[in-house]
C-alpha cells in the first residue's frame, strides 16, 4: 500500500499521542422525536420484499454465517460500559443454534456454520491505535476470512454442489464484508474432489464505513449477492465517518424485476440515530429496534429461531427485545475533533452526511436469470411484509403553533401522565407541566420560537426531558443543537 493521504497521516498521529477515542467520538444522549420513533416502529414496514430462505436444509447445499465487526469491537471482549454489537448478537444467534445440533436446534444446522471476526483496533495494545486511525486489519481479515472458508470447504461432504454465504459487517466491518465478498467471487471454492462449487452470498451491512482503507479495498458488491439490506444512520455528521452507499442500475433496470415481485436486490434502509445507535452497542437507547428487525430477517432466512415474545412486566425481562424503552435515547456521536472543527450537530436542522455511491457489479444479464430463478422458488421463500416491531416508548409533550411574529403555543392531547399549560411572561412563553404532586417550568428558548417564526405555517413543537434537561424539536429537528 502506498502512503497515506495526509489527514489520514494526522489523524494517526493525534490517536498515538492520545491514545483517547473521545477526540472521534461521543456519546451525547438526545432525545427521539416523535417522528423519529415511528419511523423505527415502522421500520421495514412500508416495502414488501421476498426474502431468500437461505438455510432451507436443501441437499448438497452448505451455508456459512461470516460476520465482521466495527472497530474497536469484540464480542469476547465488550467492556461493562457498552454492549455486544448487532453483529456479535447476530452471530451469537447463529452459533448458539449449532452448537444444539440436530437434536435440539429450532434450524437445519447440520450444513451450517458460523464464524466471527473481531473489527479493527482490537489486535494488540500496541496495534490498536494505528488499526483504529487506519483500520489496516480491515484487509488482512478478509484475506484470513477467505481462507478460513476455502479450509472449511475442502472438508465437507463430497455430495455438496453449492455454497451460500451470508455476511454480516458493522462500520469498517461492513466493508470488509464488502472486500470479502469480491475476494470470494474471484477465488473459487473446491469440494474434497477438486470441483468448483456455486456460490451465492447475501449480506445485512450496517452503516458501511472505510475510513483510511476507501481506496485499496474493492467495496462494491459482486454480482453473485443474491440480497442485501444496508441500514444508514440519519443522524452522523462526524468527518471520519463517510458513508458507503449502493447503486443497483444493473439489476434494477432489469423488466423482470418490477413485474415479478423482486424491485431491488440492495435494499437501503435509512434509520433515525448516530452510527453507533445502528451498531447498538450502547447500554442504552434505540439501537435495539435495527437488532431486533435484523433479528427478524435472519429468522426469515432460516438463520436463527422466530423471535420470542416476552412478558415486560417481569423484571428480568426489561432487556429483552421488545421490553426496553425506546425514550433512552438516541445519541451525538461527534467526539472532541468533530467539535473543534465545528461539525454540525446530526440532530440540528441543517445537517449533511459524506456519501460514495459505488455502482454494484451486476449485468442485466445476470440481473435477469437471477429475477428468473427467484421467481421459480416463489414457493420456497417466506414474504417478509417488514413487520411493525414491538417496543415500548413514553409520549413527549406535544405542541401546535400557526407561527406569525408572537407565536403562541397550543398543548396537544397527550396521554404522557401530565397537564401542559403555556403561559405568556413577559415577552417569553413558559411551559408548566402540571403533575400529581408539584409543577414543573421550562421556558421556551428563544432559538426554538425563532424556528416557529421562520416556518411558513403551522409548526410541530415536542419537550422531551433528557436526564431532567429540557430538551426541544420543531418540526423535526433541534434548532438548539444548530
Amino acid at each position: 500500500m502506498s502512503k497515506l493521504p495526509k489527514s489520514y497521516a494526522v489523524l494517526l498521529f493525534c490517536l498515538v499521542l492520545s491514545g483517547c477515542s473521545s477526540l472521534f467520538s461521543g456519546n451525547r444522549e438526545v432525545p427521539i422525536s416523535e417522528e423519529q420513533k415511528t419511523k423505527l416502529h415502522n421500520l421495514g414496514g412500508t416495502p414488501s420484499f421476498i426474502l431468500p430462505w437461505v438455510n432451507d436444509g436443501e441437499p448438497g447445499v452448505y451455508t456459512l454465517v461470516v460476520a465482521f465487526d466495527g472497530t474497536n469491537n469484540d464480542l469476547f471482549n465488550t467492556p461493562d460500559s457498552e454492549s455486544a454489537t448487532v453483529v456479535g448478537r447476530l452471530y451469537q444467534d447463529v452459533i448458539d443454534e449449532v452448537r444444539k445440533g440436530r437434536e435440539k436446534a429450532s434450524i437445519p444446522v447440520d450444513a451450517l456454520s458460523a464464524s466471527y471476526y473481531q473489527g479493527p483496533g482490537c489486535p494488540s495494545w500496541v496495534a490498536c491505535p494505528f488499526d483504529s486511525a487506519i483500520g489496516w486489519s480491515t484487509w488482512m481479515t478478509a484475506h484470513r476470512a477467505v481462507a478460513d472458508v476455502k479450509s472449511k470447504i475442502a472438508t465437507v461432504d463430497a455430495g455438496v454442489k453449492e455454497v451460500r454465504v451470508v455476511v454480516i459487517g458493522f462500520s469498517r466491518g461492513a466493508a470488509t464484508s464488502r472486500y470479502f465478498l469480491n475476494l470470494l467471487d474471484r477465488k473459487p471454492l473446491v469440494n474434497v474432489r477438486g470441483e468448483t462449487l456455486k456460490v451465492r452470498s447475501y449480506a445485512l451491512l450496517f452503516d458501511t464505513v472505510a475510513t483510511g482503507m476507501a481506496k485499496y479495498l474493492n467495496l462494491s458488491l459482486p454480482a453473485n449477492l443474491e440480497f442485501a439490506y444496508h441500514f444508514v444512520a440519519l443522524n452522523e455528521t462526524r468527518k471520519f465517518f463517510g458513508l458507503i452507499v449502493d447503486s443497483d442500475e444493473g439489476y434494477e433496470s432489469n423488466p423482470l424485476a418490477k413485474r415479478l415481485y423482486f424491485p431491488q436486490r440492495i435494499v437501503t434502509i435509512e434509520v433515525p440515530g448516530a452510527h453507533s445507535d445502528l451498531g447498538d452497542s450502547y447500554k442504552k437507547g434505540a439501537g435495539m429496534a435495527v437488532t431486533q428487525f435484523a433479528r427478524m430477517t435472519m429468522a426469515g432466512m432460516g438463520l436463527r429461531p422466530t423471535l420470542k415474545k416476552y412478558n415486560c412486566a417481569l423484571s428480568e425481562n426489561k432487556e429483552q427485545p421488545g421490553c426496553r424503552v425506546l425514550d433512552e435515547g438516541l445519541h451525538d456521536s461527534r467526539g472532541t475533533i468533530d467539535l473543534w472543527l465545528r461539525v454540525p450537530s446530526p440532530y440540528g436542522c441543517f445537517n449533511d452526511r459524506e456519501k460514495t455511491v459505488i455502482p454494484s457489479q451486476m449485468s442485466l444479464d445476470d440481473a435477469m436469470k437471477l429475477t428468473s430463478r427467484r421467481y421459480k422458488q416463489i414457493g420456497h421463500f417466506p414474504l417478509d411484509n417488514g413487520n411493525l416491531l414491538s417496543f415500548q416508548w413514553l409520549e413527549n409533550y406535544r405542541f401546535i403553533s400557526l407561527g406569525g411574529p408572537n407565536p403562541v403555543l397550543y398543548p396537544r392531547i397527550s396521554n404522557i401522565g401530565f397537564n401542559a399549560v403555556v403561559v405568556p411572561v413577559g415577552d417569553r412563553l413558559k411551559v408548566v407541566l402540571r403533575g400529581a404532586n408539584n409543577d414543573q417550568v421550562y421556558t421556551v428558548p428563544e432559538r426554538v420560537l425563532q424556528r416557529v417564526r421562520e416556518t411558513s405555517g403551522r409548526s410541530e413543537l415536542e419537550l422531551n426531558l433528557v436526564k431532567g434537561q429540557p430538551r426541544w424539536v420543531v418540526n423535526g429537528c433541534m434548532p438548539e443543537e444548530d
